[in-house]
């Protein structure tokens, strides 16, 4: 038995997060609406469990139910080093996930901004979208780029001070 990570998504997941199609198509709206067992895999997870064989068309059970495979990724490439590769998740529409959790709310939700400049603007038109829908802002976190490279900024800090006591404490 394999594991895998799921995640239910929609159609824009795939340009929000620059996902490439080797082969087959992507989630549609109507597969959310009609909540279609059907699923997104990597090239990994397609190597895994079909071998050299193309996978579209195939079915992968998970739990009690068969999905058929609709679609490949091309295996991502970390944004923090291009020697890391991501484990993809294998995609299935948000509804399907839904009804299988029984999960009521969103728990992680992947948005773009057209450009760095635009940012700021994004996270606060996400804000008010999510605040049009009476959500609190102690209900929600959201966290961009520019604030994990700010973390990083202060952890190499901190760790060069550290450095620099050890050092000094190693000369006397």
């Amino acid at each position: 038995s394999q594991y895998l990570w799921l995640m239910g998504t929609f159609p824009v997941y795939k340009d929000v997060r620059n996902t490439t199609l080797l082969s087959g198509r992507f989630i549609t709206q109507d597969d959310n609406q009609k909540r279609s067992k059907v699923c997104v895999i990597d090239e990994e997870t397609a190597k895994e469990f079909f071998g050299a064989s193309d996978a579209v068309g195939k079915s992968i059970r998970m739990g009690l139910f068969k999905y058929e495979v609709i679609g490949i990724m091309k295996r991502k490439v970390s944004s923090f080093s291009e020697m890391i590769e991501e484990k993809q998740p294998t995609v299935l529409p948000f509804s399907v996930v839904q009804k299988m959790t029984e999960q009521k709310y969103i728990q992680l939700l992947f948005t773009q901004a057209k450009n760095y400049e635009k940012t700021d603007e994004a996270v606060k038109q996400l804000k008010s979208a999510l605040f049009e829908l009476n959500i609190t802002e102690e209900s929600f976190r959201v966290q961009t780029l520019k604030d994990i490279i700010s973390a990083i900024q202060r952890i190499v800090r901190i760790l060069s001070l550290i450095i620099g006591c050890v050092a000094s404490v190693s000369l006397l």
